[in-house]
């Protein structure tokens, strides 16, 4: 196993390659990514941990990879829209961290 950081808060292990079958190898996950994403990437600029979350809420699943349903895998990937989340805010039951979500949205 290697230990890959961008940072020293930032740690994440990950199988030796030979575990990996090629589509599940993050040493992989942008070799076809065009080179002027992977520079705004490497800025700063585009989130991947956004898209990835949008991604997988698109697809209905939650962070472990289970289908829950679309609206279930937007409440839990918070790409709910702020209409939908004050609609949500509006029905109760948000936590703190949820509305403080909100407002920083806003």
């Amino acid at each position: 196993m290697e230990t890959y950081k961008s940072n020293e808060l930032d740690k994440v292990t990950i199988p030796d390659a030979e575990e990996l079958n090629d589509f599940e190898n993050p040493e992989y996950m942008f070799s076809t990514t065009h080179t002027s994403l992977l520079t705004k990437i490497a800025k700063g600029q585009i989130d991947p941990i956004r898209l990835a979350k949008e991604e997988l809420a698109n697809r209905g699943l939650d962070d472990n990879g289970k289908w829950v349903g679309f609206q279930k895998a937007r409440e839990i990937h918070s790409t709910l829209s702020v209409v939908e989340q004050i609609k949500k805010l509006s029905k109760g039951g948000w936590t703190g961290k949820e509305m403080e979500a909100l407002l920083e949205q806003l």
